[in-house]
């Protein structure tokens, strides 16, 4: 993700041009992306975590700050992560200048790593 978001920004201020390195180096990470939501999304369910949802009701879950985090705001900003990945990469594929593409995709998987960096600095502090 930091090499695509860097190579993407690096990329649009040297005025490259799009190359197939591009085109792949991009789709790993949309590739990856898809991988990560999916184990994320099979561990979710089959965490004893996800038993909380039976046992309190939302409002409980809302109010306990550890509930909150790997029911709500964990699974949310994973999908919110691979949304932003995927549009920058479908925008990007709607245009021939190679500089729309880039800052497309620097934009969205920008946004996308931000938010990943942000879901791990909150794990880290709960």
């Amino acid at each position: 993700m930091f090499f695509g978001t860097s190579n993407a920004i690096v990329s649009f201020f040297k005025r490259k041009f799009f190359k197939p390195f591009h085109l792949r180096l991009f789709l790993f990470g949309l590739i990856f992306s898809y991988i990560q939501i999916f184990i994320g999304l099979t561990l979710y369910l089959i965490s004893p975590k996800f038993n909380l949802w039976y046992e309190f009701s939302i409002i409980k879950v809302i109010k306990n700050k550890e509930a909150r985090f790997f029911l709500l705001e964990y699974p949310l900003t994973n999908l919110l992560m691979v949304f932003l990945i995927t549009v920058g990469w479908s925008l990007s594929q709607f245009t021939v200048d190679s500089r729309k593409k880039f800052l497309r995709i620097g934009i969205f998987y920008g946004l996308g790593f931000i938010i990943l960096i942000y879901r791990t600095l909150k794990l880290n502090s709960i």
